[in-house]
């Protein structure tokens, strides 16, 4: 198993798409072979644009993200719920999908099972294993580390393998070295990946690998492109709005992400660069619907809108092509969600500027 920390925009989603896609393509019958579990609906869709790339027609890629009615995504990932069948009945090879919907269907999906996986993702790590999300997680270990039933000497019992596998005595009894119990290899993958023993212990990780793409030193513990140049502009308060206005109507600041930290603070601001018609502006907020953030996303790609005022559901994943520039209109509240938001720029070895808009009884907190 692998914990994989290395800075966004540095190609994570290709590290596991590529040997996922290689592994499989050499199985002839079809089963739910690969999981992805990410924490938004956004990217899901980015991450099943990316596999469609790469992928050859043998391979059948679904989704699980509660955009459509259940049944009918029941339908597109199991052949039949109207019969059970011993091993399950899938209709894809590789699944991606949210936390919540994929213990939807674990929970009341016939002939869903995770029983034939060979892996499981789990893409922006750090936000999926925080306290709000690990339901699904001892959901999704209790279905591949199935218990299995064993009778020696007239005792009957049922335990984990990963129970056994970490008891030296149990092992023994049970002769562990006959079983063979093919087990997912996890991936985990985070530009600020988890270093807490206790959330990591509950992943149950068999030898596991970290992997950092840059040095130990703590000034890299959450890392960085190189490519990155960062600005402060420290001002009174009250003089954050001309600022901005400086940024986009002197500096000519264009292809720009500004993020601020709570909805209203995001919709406030768009309305007060709306009375300025050189700026083409819109909101992009977690409360949107995924139709709505979809052609916002695509105006923005087009060119019809210049700067997106975001709250930080955009800071996690979600790739943009050229971005120009991050600006922290509000900010950040810890180093993790600056990582996250100054990482939607100088992706892929690409240039980029991050401007930090601090207000002067900020600044000791934000340095």
């Amino acid at each position: 198993d692998v914990l994989i920390s290395s800075p966004t925009g540095s190609g994570k989603t290709l590290a596991y798409i590529i040997p996922i896609i290689s592994k499989l393509t050499g199985f002839k019958i079809r089963r739910l072979r690969a999981l992805i579990v990410v924490p938004t609906k956004d990217l899901v869709y980015q991450v099943k644009t990316v596999f469609s790339n790469f992928a050859n027609d043998k391979l059948k890629i679904g989704i699980a993200v509660g955009d459509v009615p259940f049944q009918k995504e029941q339908k597109n990932i199991v052949s039949t719920t109207e019969t059970l069948i011993e091993g399950g009945l899938s209709e894809i090879d590789i699944l991606i999908c949210t936390p919540g919907r994929l213990a939807d269907h674990i929970r009341q999906t016939p002939n869903f099972t995770l029983q034939h996986l060979e892996f499981i993702v789990i893409d922006e790590a750090d936000r999926l294993l925080n306290q709000n999300y690990q339901d699904w997680l001892l959901l999704v270990l209790d279905c591949v580390e199935k218990p299995f039933k064993h009778e020696t000497s007239g005792l009957k019992g049922s335990i984990s393998y990963f129970q056994v596998e970490n008891n030296e005595e149990m092992k023994e009894f049970f002769e562990f070295q006959d079983w063979k119990v093919n087990l997912p290899r996890k991936l985990l993958f985070s530009a600020t990946i988890t270093h807490n023993p206790e959330k990591v212990d509950m992943l149950h990780l068999r030898d596991p690998v970290f992997i950092q793409t840059t040095t130990n030193s703590e000034s890299e513990k959450h890392s960085l492109p190189t490519t990155l140049k960062e600005f402060m502009c420290v001002v009174f308060g009250h003089e954050k709005p001309k600022a901005l206005l400086y940024l986009l109507g002197v500096q000519k600041e264009t292809r720009c992400l500004c993020f601020t930290n709570s909805k209203e603070s995001t919709e406030n601001l768009v309305r007060f660069l709306q009375f300025f018609d050189f700026i083409k502006v819109a909101s992009f907020t977690s409360d949107r619907s995924f139709k709505e953030r979809k052609k916002i996303l695509d105006d923005f790609k087009f060119g019809e809108i210049d700067i997106l005022v975001c709250s930080d559901s955009i800071a996690r994943g979600v790739d943009l092509d050229d971005i120009n520039c991050v600006i922290n209109y509000d900010c950040p509240s810890n180093f993790k969600t600056y990582v996250h938001r100054s990482g939607r720029t100088a992706r892929a070895g690409k240039h980029g500027k991050s401007i930090s808009i601090i207000a002067s009884h900020e600044v000791m907190h934000f340095r």
